[in-house]
């Protein structure tokens, strides 16, 4: 029989307390002033030690209440409850983590991990019937795609968690969906329809007693007043915007209405206002972190400073908003394409002689992407060319050698003849291979040229070619990754090092990597590896492995697919598999896979491009760490992909540094 001692009380009596003070802080979250957020954390402070599922919640609630107020703040309280709720093995709470950042990197223009953590989160809440949660998710996987101009695929996640939100009850969450539906009319310029939202989202916000909703409601009213150039109605709209953002302390909203009044006063030539409304936007986006509407501010600063003739001013703003503006895209871009997007005026004031200038260096950058291009080309071509010449000697030198013993000879001399006719196959297909998919790139690119050279072109269209030429680039790039990887490997250039390592946080990263892609294709990829699934093999070889069985696993399904990884364990080496609800693989087409061909890449069900060099690179990696790859498929049904490495033994897990930092995006890519 338990019998109750008095610590036990003790810790039953503070348990309950921290239970029932996150409940009446989560029902005061609803009108966010600061004396709620001092005494989150300040009670924060006084459980900090306890770090349970409890503190969990109260790391939510913070992350959450400060998402839109303080966004440094939130950022730290998000990833702190994401990091305790892994070590807890805390779903609920992991979930709420994921949510709340996904959120937060929204506000600051962090693309690629805001669409990362609300896919997560959306999926976990999908598994544990959370609605609220799928609708949050919605939302800002939509707002996400509005932000990009993908505005169909915006109005589709919206229009999902509209109807959840009504479905289920859910009048906050109703009134939220309708505005972001809303702002994604606003932006694609279908103001009927954003106006028809926003009034929906106004009469909810209003009969419900939700400030959050009503005020930005209004500011969307305020930004379809500004396309209709009713200037008056749209200053009356935001000014009731600020009236709900000072009371209820929400600083995003402050700034982004700041912004939008001074851009009013701005296009009225009314520079005295639109100067105070600007500093006001600036003081509070320097304080808690707003860097999109900071450097909207910086440019019309920039541009009002011109105005006034104020050149010193003007240039120092200026520098300021190219400096921020290349900081927020630096996080969503991994190319180099230059920035030239200036405003009519500022155009006006450049020199013949400055446009001269930078149309050459835009020439020379260009020839030395030509240049570095032939002579990646050119040493491929020369090293395998130098191997084969090497090896036809060698076997000259042999025959002359033993012209003795030619009968016990003769069989040698008929394998190396025939090795031979394979290394000039593989030479042809390596060509082939070069010259098909680097001809299309390279007319382009000198057509291209021929355009810049006659400056034939303005400037709109040279940015579009500029941009098509940048994909075309990124092919090349890839087809030379895949030579270069084929020939250190054939070469044996490249060694493999093995190690004892944690395949599951391999494929978690990868999940990342390839979030925008399984996004746009509508694909689900469901991991069923544990983690702590260990293997002895290269961790860099099983990434390249893995990336392009999934990547051609995204290229071969079609919209609304699905994408599974598992493994198990068999004797001594573990078995991989990567499964997919794709279009299948004929038995003819398998036969083929595995061997270099010029004609073995195969368009995507989008259209997608390929070397063909991705599968062979695979079976070099998998028998070079000592297992075997092979594929079983179903036309219609869907292809397997199968491979195994070998499992540590006891001594290689005890030598494994336990503290080396885990994978990230950078090192995949």
């Amino acid at each position: 029989m338990f019998f109750p001692t008095l610590s036990f009380f003790m810790r039953l009596r503070a348990s309950l307390f921290l239970f029932f003070s996150l409940k009446i802080v989560a029902i005061a979250l609803a009108f966010q002033t600061k004396s709620q957020t001092d005494s989150l954390i300040a009670c924060l402070k006084k459980y900090e030690n306890q770090q349970d599922t409890q503190y969990v919640n109260l790391l939510n609630l913070l992350a959450f209440e400060l998402r839109n107020t303080d966004n440094q703040k939130a950022l730290a309280y998000g990833l702190e409850a994401e990091k305790l709720a892994e070590k807890l093995n805390y779903t609920k709470g992991l979930m709420k983590a994921k949510s709340h950042l996904g959120w937060i990197f929204y506000r600051r223009d962090d693309t690629q991990n805001s669409f990362s953590y609300a896919t997560q989160a959306l999926q976990m809440a999908e598994k544990l019937g959370d609605i609220e949660e799928q609708i949050n998710n919605l939302n800002t996987i939509g707002t996400t795609f509005s932000d990009q101009k993908e505005y169909d695929l915006s109005i589709k996640h919206l229009q999902e968690a509209i109807q959840l939100s009504n479905a289920n009850k859910f009048p906050y969450l109703y009134s939220r969906s309708y505005n972001n539906l809303a702002y994604a009319y606003i932006e694609k310029n279908e103001l009927d329809s954003a106006l028809f939202y926003t009034e929906k989202a106004i009469e909810i916000g209003k009969n419900n007693n939700f400030p959050y909703t009503t005020g930005f409601a209004l500011r969307n009213l305020g930004d379809i007043y500004v396309k209709k150039q009713k200037y008056e109605k749209a200053l009356e709209a935001y000014q009731q915007v600020v009236s709900y953002a000072k009371e209820y302390e929400n600083n995003f909203m402050l700034i982004s209405t700041y912004t939008k009044i001074a851009s009013i006063y701005f296009q009225t030539k009314q520079d005295k206002p639109s100067l105070e409304y600007l500093f006001k936007s600036i003081e509070i986006g320097k304080k808690y972190y707003f860097p999109y509407e900071l450097h909207v501010a910086y440019r019309l600063l920039s541009d009002l400073y011109q105005r006034k003739q104020d050149i010193k001013n003007a240039f120092y703003y200026q520098n300021l908003y190219i400096q921020l503006r290349d900081s927020i895209y630096q996080i969503e871009k991994q190319t180099y394409l230059v920035e030239n997007e200036f405003s009519k005026k500022e155009k006006q004031t450049l020199s013949e002689e400055n446009i001269t200038k930078q149309a050459e260096i835009i020439k020379k950058n260009t020839w030395l992407v030509v240049t570095l291009f032939l002579l990646f080309a050119t040493t491929i071509f020369a090293l395998l060319l130098f191997r084969n010449m090497n090896q036809k000697k060698e076997a000259y030198k042999i025959v002359l050698r033993q012209r003795n013993e030619i009968a016990a000879q003769n069989e040698k001399i008929t394998q190396q003849t025939k090795h031979l006719q394979q290394l000039n196959q593989t030479k042809d297909k390596i060509l082939a291979i070069i010259g098909h998919d680097f001809r299309s790139p390279i007319a382009s690119l000198q057509n291209s040229l021929e355009l810049f050279e006659n400056q034939n072109i303005d400037t709109e269209n040279m940015l579009r070619i500029a941009k098509e030429l940048g994909k075309n680039i990124g092919i090349v790039q890839n087809t030379l990754d895949s030579l270069l990887h084929w020939a250190y490997a054939q070469m044996d250039g490249l060694r493999t090092q093995k190690e004892v390592f944690d395949i599951q946080k391999v494929i978690m990263e990868l999940h990342k990597f390839f979030a925008l892609d399984l996004l746009k294709k509508d694909i689900a990829l469901d991991c069923q590896v544990t983690p702590h699934t260990l293997v002895y093999a290269d961790p860099d070889q099983v990434i390249l492995i893995l990336r392009n069985l999934i990547a051609n696993a995204i290229k071969f399904t079609p919209k609304n697919g699905k994408i599974t990884l598992w493994t198990k364990e068999k004797q001594e080496e573990r078995l991989i598999c990567v499964s997919d609800t794709g279009i299948g693989i004929d038995k003819e087409k398998i036969k083929t896979l595995f061997v270099i061909d010029k004609s073995t890449s195969t368009k995507g069900t989008e259209g997608e491009k390929g070397t063909g060099l991705g599968l062979l690179l695979c079976k070099e990696f998998v028998e070079k760490n000592g297992g075997t790859i092979w594929v079983e498929s179903e036309i219609g049904v869907g292809t397997d992909f199968y491979f195994t490495l070998p499992l540590p033994v006891q001594k290689e897990i005890l030598s494994t540094e336990m503290d080396k930092s885990p994978l990230t995006l950078q090192d995949i890519a």
